[in-house]
């Protein structure tokens, strides 16, 4: 029976796993709770007493009644089930689940999607796998996508019919092992794409001509069986097929390729497999002459648009004005919409944020009636990054809202993975960090609950860095390390690029220089030419390494090469992390009048009062400097208006940690206490934490926990440690003899503690 897994409302309960999921989101349960619902569900034929659910649940032992009242109402808030309609009440007798509950296992059919559509009565969704060519003839090895593609496009024409983008359909293949049976990939589509409908297609030759033989693996009719000379034809045969067979009024007219002639068709569906495997030449190639010999194929032109942006082919802008005029004399809505969407995409490569915003809303005004459609999803999406990065957090929010209801809607996992990352950096910049934590584990949990391995590096990286910034630093290893390994496996030289970029920053945190050279040996397998943050994040790894050995001078010199590759590439990065790092390095490094220009640059950054976070690293910056000058009360004040500015990120916990230390050599405890609430992971895993609670202690007259708290710290770092906090050691150790004094004179801190 542990072989069971339910269905029911928005829930999946699979019981060898334990696992209890509401729209997909696993749903954390206690014991007793989890075995109460399963039983429930078994016995969902009848109503269960409360005598028996004592038996067969609690085993009855030392209990009472109560503990079911309390184990049901954990289970209706876990199913979302607030008023009572499946898990029913029995007054005076007990209760019953009232739901309709399918077993998969019984009903031998493949687990349902884990993201379930909001609204049942949605329009069919359908995934059409790739297909497959049976012919033996290789020069039809377009037929798996290109004419796959074909089909949906002929399809989406009609408007009724939702289906997942190609790549969707890819990633889900990608998921499963080499020779996944039909069924497998069926079952994969409707568990991560939220499909109801599944369709497998193979092409053989017959007589002078070809058989297309159709087989509906999950959801609609019959089979479909098709013969003709020519297979573009055979396609669009196909799509009439399909609409009349899963849309209720049959399919409509405008069910048709752009063009009648078969060699354009044949050529396009080429270039559509060749864009699915990323060979842009090869479409550029392919389209180039189609597009001159008729301008008006605008999906030739579009696929064509496409791959001059990935080329960066700057003859994409003069296309793309070309196009938008010709989808709006065509009355092509959705054409026009896509057209306005690759601009935007193409303007936010180069950094033209004006004029990418102005096409991504143009493709937005023109959304409403193609919700189906995934590329009002991908504008929504790609438009809510952007105003991210613009700091304009309140149209970002809203416009992840928007997403996330048609994320709900269609049920694609793929696409709710995006949307999970975009929130994760929102609410990193907005502060709130628990809940962006929060959401990073669940994009982790989702790529391996799914085996997802494609973004799952980054996903790993992500959630170290949001572990780092809430001081949990075990974790921050474990995540790096594992995004590390991912990356290596798959060869993802970019994703490798961000791991090593985290876990050099965490080793430099934890004070472990040698586990750092370790991790900078792996930058060999980067390639720093390609895309060129690839460089930047190598430049910043071996300025970590010279900052763990308090090697300043190098460090400022690497760090001032990634300041200017950043000012390349565009990247933000080098406001909230480059520059902040370049500042303290030139501090240290005694060269306090470049440090102070570094100041000065983030304080003119035109977003400062908007992004917070950029604003608390120039106030810590600052605060650096004033202490190398001498002017600590200056300094501490730049730290408590860092923390003043509320929210919850590094740059804030850097400023409490710091603040806290200047605030123990004044001597005013209490206060440095109240800088130290809520800061319990960083005091007992970072080395800067540690350190000031040693200090505390000491200060408050516990020399002898002040001695064992040093102690931990120094078994955390790597060889001697800092000379800094040797010598409060030596200080410490004093104190804690039978004979020493408290009195011991401190060393005078020559730099903020979490630069030490």
């Amino acid at each position: 029976m542990d072989s069971e897994v339910f269905l029911f409302a928005d829930c999946e309960l699979t019981v060898a796993t334990r696992e209890l999921r509401l729209r997909g989101t696993l749903q954390p349960l206690e014991r007793r709770a989890l075995d109460l619902l399963i039983y429930l569900v078994r016995q969902r034929h009848r109503a269960v007493g409360k005598d028996e659910l004592l038996d067969s649940v609690w085993g009855r032992g030392c209990v009472t009644q109560g503990v079911i009242a309390s184990a049901v109402m954990k289970v209706r808030k876990a199913i979302d089930d607030k008023p009572g309609e499946l898990l029913r009440t029995l007054h005076g007798t007990g209760y019953r689940f009232a739901g309709e509950a399918v077993d998969l296992q019984t009903a031998g059919q493949p687990p349902a999607p884990r993201f379930k559509p909001a609204n049942a009565g949605r329009a069919p969704s359908l995934a059409l796998l790739p297909i497959d060519n049976l012919t033996g003839d290789r020069e039809l090895d377009w037929v798996a996508i290109g004419m796959l593609r074909l089909v949906a496009g002929a399809l989406a024409r009609d408007g009724r019919l939702e289906q997942p983008p190609p790549p969707s359909i890819l990633s889900t293949i990608a998921t499963l092992p080499p020779g996944a049976s039909p069924q497998q990939r069926a079952a994969a589509a409707m568990r991560l794409l939220g499909s109801t409908h599944v369709v497998h297609v193979v092409v053989r030759r017959h007589d002078a001509g070809y058989a297309m033989a159709c087989t509906f693996i999950v959801g609609g009719t019959e089979p479909i069986a098709l013969e003709g000379s020519e297979l573009t034809s055979l396609a669009l045969t196909l799509a009439h097929e399909l609409a009349t067979a899963l849309l209720p009024d049959g399919p409509l007219p405008c069910i048709h390729f752009e063009s009648t002639n078969a060699a354009t068709n044949v050529a396009l569906a080429r270039a559509m497999q060749a864009a699915a495997e990323h060979d842009w030449p090869r479409v550029r190639g392919l389209l180039a002459p189609v597009v001159e010999a008729q301008p008006d194929h605008m999906t030739a032109a579009l696929e064509y648009l496409r791959a001059l942006i990935a080329l960066d082919d700057c003859e994409a802008f003069r296309l793309g004005e070309s196009l938008l005029e010709r989808a709006r004399y065509a009355a092509s809505a959705a054409v026009e919409a896509e057209t306005h969407l690759q601009l935007g995409q193409a303007y936010a490569r180069r950094r033209l944020n004006d004029d990418a915003q102005r096409h991504l809303d143009s493709a937005l005004y023109l959304a409403p009636g193609h919700e189906s459609h995934d590329w009002v999803l991908s504008t929504t999406l790609l438009r809510a990054c952007l105003a991210t990065t613009q700091c304009d957090f309140p149209v970002a929010s809203a416009l992840l809202d928007r997403a996330e209801s048609m994320c709900n809607r269609c049920g694609d996992v793929f696409q709710q993975l995006k949307l999970l990352s975009q929130r994760v950096v929102l609410l990193a910049e907005t502060g709130n960090m628990p809940l962006a934590w929060t959401f990073a584990s669940q994009a982790v949990e989702l790529h391996r609950a799914h085996g997802i391995v494609a973004g799952l590096a980054r996903a790993e990286s992500t959630l170290a860095n949001a572990s780092a910034t809430l001081g949990r630093w075990k974790l921050t290893e474990q995540h790096a390390l594992a995004g590390i390994a991912t990356a290596r496996e798959l060869k993802a030289p970019s994703d490798l690029a961000v791991g090593l970029a985290v876990v050099c920053g965490a080793y430099r945190q934890l004070r472990r220089p040698h586990s750092l050279a370790r991790a900078l040996e792996a930058l060999d397998e980067v390639d720093t030419s390609s895309p060129p943050v690839n460089r930047l994040l190598s430049l910043v790894c071996r300025a970590q390494y010279a900052l763990a050995l308090d090697e300043s001078a190098a460090a400022a010199r690497l760090l001032e090469d990634a300041a200017c590759e950043a000012d390349r590439a565009g990247q933000t990065l080098e406001n909230h992390f480059v520059l902040p790092l370049l500042g303290g390095a030139l501090v240290h490094a005694g060269r306090e009048a470049e440090a102070q220009e570094i100041c000065r640059r983030m304080e003119h950054a035109s977003t400062l009062r908007r992004d917070r976070n950029l604003h608390r690293a120039w106030l810590h910056c600052e605060a650096q400097l004033a202490l190398a000058r001498g002017k600590r009360d200056a300094a501490l004040e730049r730290l408590l208006e860092a923390r003043r500015l509320g929210a919850c990120d590094w740059w804030s916990s850097m400023a409490s940690l710091d603040a806290a230390w200047l605030t123990i050599e004044r001597g005013s405890l209490s206060a440095a206490e109240r800088l130290l609430d809520g800061m319990a992971q960083w005091l007992e895993e970072h080395p800067a934490g540690l350190a000031t609670r040693a200090r505390l202690l000491r200060a408050q007259g516990r020399s002898a926990d002040a001695l064992q708290v040093h102690r931990r710290l120094c078994a955390t770092m790597e060889g001697d440690g800092p000379r800094y906090w040797r010598e409060l050691g030596a200080a410490y150790e004093a104190d804690a003899r039978p004979a020493g004094s408290h009195g011991t004179a401190l060393p005078a801190t020559p730099r903020l503690p979490t630069w030490i």
